[in-house]
């Protein structure tokens, strides 16, 4: 029996070559597109036997246009993005600039008034006194501030009114075509307004230091500086006596300190001066007082007024208030966590004074009150 073995030899094949990626290109490279639109961009991968053809796709303006990772865009709102397709291997790219312009363009625009007035300090949103045509356009209006140094505005209209004089806003769209629609911001220094039939007024006034060249009083209420008006006695304990031939004067400038107490006032508006820290107006005849805008206030005496309501609520920072011998029908002190000296009696018709739940488990040894009226959380 014969046995025969035949050896067999099998030849390794040669390992596949690898085709790295040379370049990659689009079948657009500019676009002009209208908010809520989608294209697909084709990306080409040379050459075309590539082994590794992932590709990642990226938007440098999300707001504007998003890519997923097909190449399919989705044009969001007005602006320019760049998508831009890469290659894993090489990281080879190709961009496609697109523009994408509103949905709905606007064909008319311009300001409700000429003329707008502010306080340093404060905010006046423009937006809203803008005549827009549609109204719901999605095109972008570009505000412009022409001196930043008195007012700035941001990308939205609102205008920050920075120090006192007269500054041009303007709005467009991004193209000009309308020509830069104007109006004109006048800032005024903070100002305090009293009211009150008498001839003379008593006041003691405080300033910082470096506010105090800047404080007057408009006695005559002709809204210029006269030379009798500045102010030069400042920080004292006893009142100055200022004669007056207007009912209602106006103090400007930023007072820190008002003491107007005993004056016959009918009316005393502190909302335009932010600046204000102590505030006494005791012995008037003020039905109301609004301090709502008066966040650094740290003292308010309003006792012996005919006030029905007062407002703390964002008086935040307020340690003293005593508001005695009124005609309060409710107080709200919860907000008030600083306050340490609170007098409220004599308030006939005040029967519930609201308070947060920490205020009612430790109520103050300086807090005053009329027997008839309650600490609660609640009141009806």
């Amino acid at each position: 029996m014969s046995m025969y073995f035949v050896a067999s030899c099998k030849k390794d094949e040669p390992a596949k070559a690898t085709v790295a990626v040379t370049s990659i290109s689009l079948n657009e490279q500019n676009l002009e597109k209208k908010a809520g639109e989608t294209f697909l961009l084709v990306a080409t991968v040379n050459p075309e036997n590539a082994t590794n053809q992932n590709l990642t796709w990226t938007s440098d303006n999300e707001d504007a246009a998003t890519v997923d990772q097909d190449g399919l865009v989705t044009c969001k709102k007005q602006g320019n993005a760049k998508i831009k397709v890469t290659s894993q291997d090489g990281n080879k790219t190709a961009v496609c600039n697109v523009k994408v312009n509103p949905k709905k363009p606007i064909t008319s625009l311009g300001f409700k008034n000429s003329n707008y007035q502010v306080v340093v300090g404060q905010i006046l949103d423009l937006a809203p006194e803008l005549n827009i045509v549609p109204l719901t356009s999605d095109e972008e209006v570009v505000w412009t501030s022409l001196d930043s140094s008195i007012a700035t505005v941001d990308k939205n209209g609102v205008l920050t009114a920075q120090k006192h004089g007269k500054v041009t806003i303007s709005a467009d769209t991004k193209d000009g075509r309308f020509n830069g629609k104007t109006c004109e911001v006048t800032i005024t220094q903070p100002y305090i307004e009293l009211t009150t039939t008498k001839n003379e007024i008593k006041l003691r006034v405080n300033a910082n230091d470096e506010d105090k060249e800047d404080i007057w009083i408009d006695l005559n209420a002709n809204g210029k500086k006269d030379t009798n008006e500045k102010v030069t006695v400042f920080d004292t304990d006893n009142s100055v006596t200022y004669t007056k031939t207007a009912e209602t004067i106006a103090i400007y400038g930023k007072v820190t300190d008002l003491f107007c107490f005993d004056n016959e006032l009918t009316n005393l508006d502190v909302s335009k001066n932010t600046s204000l820290q102590d505030l006494s107006c005791v012995s008037n005849q003020l039905p109301n007082l609004d301090v709502s805008e008066n966040t650094k206030l740290r003292r308010l005496f309003c006792g012996k007024n005919p006030l029905t309501n007062l407002d703390v609520s964002n008086n935040t920072k307020l340690e003293m208030l005593r508001c005695f011998e009124n005609e309060l029908t409710s107080l709200d002190v919860s907000n008030n966590t600083k306050l340490r000296d609170l007098d409220c009696a004599n308030n006939p018709n005040l029967t519930c004074i609201k308070v947060n739940a920490e205020q009612k488990a430790n109520i103050p040894s300086l807090w005053y009150k009329d027997d008839t009226a309650s600490y609660n959380t609640t009141c009806d």
